[in-house]
């Protein structure tokens, strides 16, 4: 049976080919930059030298190794780090003598030549600081112990000594700085929170637990999970004799649920063994381990980045019928009154002409659990207002399962329609409950409603756009609501709402008031100024409740009066919201919306 020769000997033996292959003549640097930035990709650069190879471009090999031996650098990082941004390797900020430290493709140059350099910078910075006093602002301390912990009398194995021996005043504030961590923590964690500008406790991604979430190491900070999740029962206990059983039993099926885009690395009798797997996503290029019960669950990697990836999406989509300027995290808030404290804040798409902003909100990260409370997405709102600017905020929930519908509304915003359609052309039908439940799912955000009376709009016997009323009691008042008015994907019918809702006024108003709702997250109302509306307040945002972050539910769904009947834990003592946080849920709230009424005084 023959031997197989492993793949990195073929690539060596291929290398040292072209480097004593006299023909090949060397390039041009620029070329080679070129290529570089057109074919590196960030997220796998350890194996950039293989994507080279794999080329099997022998110049570009050849003056890549040239570069390398000539200039001895210290590893394939630093030159592909240099010929990527097109810089020469930066002098010691310090002695300015010798070459800064290479630390990592993404993080750069450290600063400095020796941990000597550091201490003197540190010194420097000390002569001007007065550690004891605690007017220090967040960023200046953590550039001075970001300094100091570069230094050469400095060490992270025993941090605490370190800076006990060295700076007593300066470890006295950091301990200040961190009361909120428990007094018995490593003096580590704390040094970890004033490097990466944390300030509370990290929260379990699972039931947004603060307590118990485990400090790893300063280098890889804290897990994604708390004591309680991570040991929650799911069928099979790690180390428990029966696991290994069920853990064999169950090894097929677990892999049969990942996706196409995820490799298991993990042996069969490592996971029986250990309880733990290994997969590579290919997306990110990431390794993942996951722990028992959290084995299907998503890429953190991607799910940190998701955001700006739909960003970009949106920007691709509006690109199609949009000629002008597409904006991404731009800044054209200029908040004069302070709403909310805010200043100026940026839009993740904004596109000036039309003086349009969208706004992409990830249920995880505009949770109330993440800081996003009952004002945050409305101050948002104002300010765009004030600035003349009419701002869609998108959920991610709506984004990925009604896709069309929201795209639809994007396009209506800008004025671009698929069909323009008049309605004179028109015959305006009553309707049954299932042909308008059908409709409104297919058409509307919100989906199908509970309505009395329900008309459509039909052309050339089509079913073109529904308009539905009902009925309710206000404070002891009798009023009728205008639930809900959908048009067909993409399509503008001019008149369409005006005929379907004097359809309703001349066959069944008898003179009560009519209210209708504008979503601020996507409505500025116009359309019910048209019909006669007149504007009357704004009601106080609403929120809905997730769990999973990938889907929501109205809180009506969760009045305190139910949950007795709903969750697994529930404490009559505590509020809806304690009781929903109890059992794993999290909240984000809209804007509120625009409230419309339409009566005899004002018609």
């Amino acid at each position: 049976m023959a031997v197989k020769t492993h793949p990195n000997i073929i690539i060596k033996n291929k290398i040292n080919k072209i480097l004593y292959d006299k023909t090949i003549e060397h390039i041009d640097v620029e070329l080679l930059k070129a290529f570089i930035r057109n074919n590196l990709d960030i997220s796998k650069i350890a194996n950039f030298n293989l994507v080279l190879y794999k080329y099997e471009n022998p110049s570009y090999i050849k003056t890549f190794e040239y570069l390398y031996r000539k200039y001895s650098y210290k590893n394939y990082s630093e030159l592909i780090y240099i010929l990527y941004n097109d810089i020469e390797p930066p002098k010691c900020s310090v002695c300015g003598i010798h070459n800064q430290n290479f630390i990592s493709f993404k993080r750069g140059y450290s600063g400095f030549c020796s941990k000597s350099c550091a201490s003197k910078k540190a010194n420097q910075i000390r002569a001007y600081s007065d550690l004891i006093k605690e007017e220090l602002t967040e960023y200046e301390i953590r550039k001075l112990v970001i300094l100091l912990m570069k230094s050469d009398k400095y060490s992270l194995y025993s941090p605490s000594q370190s800076f006990k021996t060295h700076d007593i005043n300066l470890y006295n504030n950091i301990i200040n700085r961190t009361n909120y961590l428990q007094e018995n923590c490593k003096f580590t964690e704390r040094l970890y929170h004033i490097v990466n500008g944390l300030y509370k406790n990290p929260t379990c991604v699972k039931c947004g637990n603060t307590i118990d979430v485990k400090f790893k190491t300063f280098n890889n900070g804290y897990g994604s999970y708390c004591k309680t999740c991570i040991n929650k029962k799911t069928g099979m206990k790690i180390g428990n004799s029966t696991s290994k059983t069920k853990r064999e039993q169950n090894f097929q099926q677990i892999i049969n649920k990942f996706s196409d885009d995820y490799i298991c690395l993990t042996k069969k009798n490592e996971f029986v063994e250990t309880g733990i797997m290994s997969v590579y996503h290919h997306t990110c290029g990431k390794t993942i381990k996951r722990e028992q019960g959290y084995y299907n669950y998503g890429c953190p990697y991607c799910k940190k980045s998701g955001r700006s990836n739909i960003e970009k999406e949106i920007r691709d989509f509006l690109t199609l019928f949009i000629k002008g300027d597409i904006l991404l995290n731009t800044k054209p808030l200029k908040d004069d009154s302070k709403i909310g404290n805010a200043g100026n804040r940026e839009i993740d798409i904004y596109i000036p002409d039309k003086k349009i902003g969208i706004e992409y909100h990830g249920l995880y990260w505009h949770t109330e659990s993440n800081g996003k409370n009952n004002k945050y997405h409305l101050d948002k709102y104002n300010m765009a207002n004030e600035n003349d600017i009419q701002l869609l905020q998108i959920f991610s929930n709506e984004w990925i399962y009604k896709n069309d519908i929201v795209k639809s509304i994007i396009k209506s915003k800008l004025g671009v329609y698929d069909n323009r359609l008049y309605a004179r052309k028109c015959e305006v039908r009553e309707i049954d409950n299932q042909t308008k439940d059908k409709f409104l799912d297919e058409n509307h955000l919100q989906g199908k409603d509970i309505s009395k009376h329900r008309f459509g709009l039909y052309y050339n016997d089509e079913l073109i756009s529904v308009m539905t009323f009902g009925k309710r009691n206000i404070s002891g008042q009798s009023t009728f609501e205008l639930i809900r008015y959908a048009c067909k994907l993409n399509t503008q019918i001019i008149g369409g709402a005006s005929k379907l809702f004097k359809y309703f006024i001349n066959n069944y108003w008898n003179g009560e008031a009519i209210k209708t709702y504008a979503d601020k997250r996507y409505s500025n109302g116009s359309l019910y100024h048209q019909l006669g509306f007149k504007y009357t307040h704004d009601s106080k945002p609403n929120y809905w409740y997730t769990k999973d972050y990938k889907t929501v539910e109205h809180r009506a769904n969760y009045m305190k009066h139910k949950l007795k009947d709903k969750l697994s834990n529930y404490d009559e003592n505590l509020t809806e919201w304690e009781n929903m946080k109890l059992n794993g849920y999290d909240r984000i709230w809209d804007c509120g919306n625009m409230v419309f009424e339409y009566n005899n005084l004002n018609n």
